[in-house]
């Protein structure tokens, strides 16, 4: 009988009455960490871990749970750390590895997790396994990275980088190319070999041992790769021609259930991962009965602007939730990263409502369906960065692409008003959080990447002591999704799928029912209050429960509880 008592109790933990699956990491928010610009604490213009330490407050303050941190591993930084030259160390810019467990005790004494951003598909050449493996063909690290043979006036085939030019390099050591989908300086690892495979499983091991709560797997979708190398058709575009041979490749998923099987499954952790997938397969990688990883990130949401808002934006969203809830997998919900412009820039509007479309696009964003994911700033309504020239911009993928925009005609000002735009540097620049000098971000005289000139305006300490202020708001939703579980394990259901304007959507568990009702648009629109509703949230504050309810005005968020 206390058997039976026991796997009862189990259950109810893991699941609520709707069959809802509870693992932590559904309830949770995540916060993500550019190391580099959130906080210096030792004066040298870079951020480190001391000032992400020095900050645990203000996120706990917030209601954020969990921070995921972009890389900080020890790299020559030629791609901001998605370079790591030893995965057991940390890189002295940002400290050292008691700083760190530092770091990871403060955030377990405010019962806060910790995801790793890991890096599994590339080292950087200086990583001693390609410096070994490069000196010679009899090397046992040779194996560890791909080659080709052939000779320095001939290319293996035409597949392409994703940075751009050719995913070959020589290595005249060796008389070969090795292959790199990313900078000529990151090669590319050899999943087929069972050793590289081992080596990675107790490297992350290492890390998960110390207290870690999970991975952001970056381009995990790129790991296997088609070993008879055929020609790609280009024609389509590179993430088309990349797929099954780079991407999506033919081992793809037997490694990652074997990462789970050998790593992942023994800890309670929260796996995400980057992948370049289509909606109709992305289960394949997250249904929980194939023990692979636990969420993803799909990119249809990053690539969206404020040319797709609407409709367009609600079909994008929609699509990738159905694909999501079936198989009992789960989705993420996220706007911007550190690898594309401001979501208040790109969706919103920064110019005449930036705090009302910030407002409006956290209110989605911590009301959605799935996992949501903060970008540090964005509970700011921080903006893209006013660049002048290509001068100031230091993303290697900026310059690559200015070069080819050239090359296809572009004249220099218009090619830079493309870059300007779509330049990843635009999420990078420090976080704000005063006034002073620098925005409070360091206190050397210049930091690695020049701080947004509207910090005056826009930081930290004047929102937290502005109530309507987008820190406040975030706060708000935050704590609302904590007291509601609804908003975390409800079904979804879009009301307005044909309106151009508002998004309206419900989230129902059992007897509970809440609809979000976001104006999309810089204009007053009218929408019919549901008769049964009690106005729980308004981005508009308390104006929004007393002044014209049927009138949505510009970017307006409203969160009601239906009876």
């Amino acid at each position: 009988m206390k058997n039976y008592i026991w796997i009862a109790i189990t259950l109810f933990c893991f699941f609520d009455a709707a069959g809802q699956d509870k693992k932590w990491w559904r309830a949770t928010v995540v916060y993500q960490i550019y190391p580099q610009s959130f906080k210096d604490a030792d004066g040298d213009g870079i951020g480190d871990l001391k000032g992400i330490t020095q900050k645990i407050d203000y996120l706990h303050q917030l209601g954020v749970e969990t921070i995921w941190i972009n890389p900080f591993y020890k790299s020559p930084g030629l791609d901001n750390g998605y370079d790591i030259a030893d995965y057991l160390a940390i890189d002295p810019q940002y400290g050292t590895m008691a700083d760190f467990d530092a770091l990871l005790a403060g955030l377990k004494k405010r019962k806060m997790h910790l995801i790793m951003d890991m890096v599994l598909n590339h080292t950087s050449s200086e990583h001693e396994w390609f410096r070994q493996g490069s000196s010679s063909r009899q090397s046992p690290f040779h194996d560890f990275y791909i080659w080709q043979k052939g000779n320095r006036d001939s290319l293996p085939n035409n597949w392409p980088s994703i940075f751009g030019g050719s995913a070959w390099t020589w290595n005249e050591q060796t008389r070969e190319y090795y292959l790199h989908m990313f900078l000529d300086k990151q090669p590319d690892l050899n999943w087929d070999n069972p050793l590289v495979r081992q080596s990675l499983y107790k490297m992350m091991r290492f890390w998960l041992d110390k207290g870690v709560d999970g991975f952001r797997l970056d381009a995990i979708s790129l790991i296997s790769k088609n070993k008879s190398f055929p020609p790609m058709d280009l024609s389509k575009g590179i993430f088309a021609a990349l797929n099954g041979n780079v991407n999506n490749g033919p081992h793809l998923h037997r490694y990652l259930h074997e990462m789970n099987d050998q790593v992942l499954r023994k800890y309670n952790v929260f796996t995400v991962g980057e992948v370049y997938t289509d909606k109709d397969s992305a289960w394949q990688y997250v249904a929980p009965a194939r023990n692979e990883i636990s969420a993803i990130h799909f990119f249809d949401g990053l690539w969206l602007s404020g040319k797709t808002t609407g409709i367009p934006f609600k079909n994008t969203m929609d699509g990738w939730n159905t694909a999501l809830s079936g198989k009992q997998s789960w989705n993420t919900v996220i706007l911007t990263n550190h690898d594309y412009p401001r979501a208040v820039s790109r969706i919103g509007n920064d110019s005449m409502y930036r705090v009302e479309s910030a407002k409006m696009l956290g209110a989605f964003l911590l009301t959605y369906r799935g996992t949501p994911f903060i970008f540090q700033g964005e509970e700011l309504g921080m903006t893209n960065y006013p660049f002048n020239n290509i001068s100031e911009i230091k993303d290697v993928t900026a310059h690559t692409g200015f070069a080819a925009l050239q090359q296809q005609g572009m004249s220099d000002s218009a090619a830079f008003v493309v870059i300007a735009m779509t330049t990843r540097d635009n999420a990078r620049t420090p976080i704000q959080w005063d006034a002073s000098p620098n925005a409070g971000f360091t206190t050397a005289e210049k930091p690695w990447l020049s701080v947004n000139p509207d910090f005056t305006n826009i930081n930290a300490a004047s929102q937290q002591a502005d109530t309507m202020s987008v820190l406040h708001f975030y706060a708000r939703l935050i704590a609302l999704r904590k007291a509601n579980p609804v908003l975390i394990y409800g079904d979804f259901e879009d009301k307005s799928p044909k309106d151009p304007s508002l998004y309206v959507y419900t989230r129902t568990l059992k007897t509970k029912q809440w609809q979000i009702v976001l104006n999309m648009t810089a204009t007053e629109v009218d929408y019919t209050v549901p008769t049964t509703g009690k106005l729980v949230l308004s981005s508009y504050g308390k104006k929004g429960q007393n002044d014209a309810p049927s009138v949505l005005r510009p970017y307006e968020a409203r969160i009601y509880r239906l009876h």
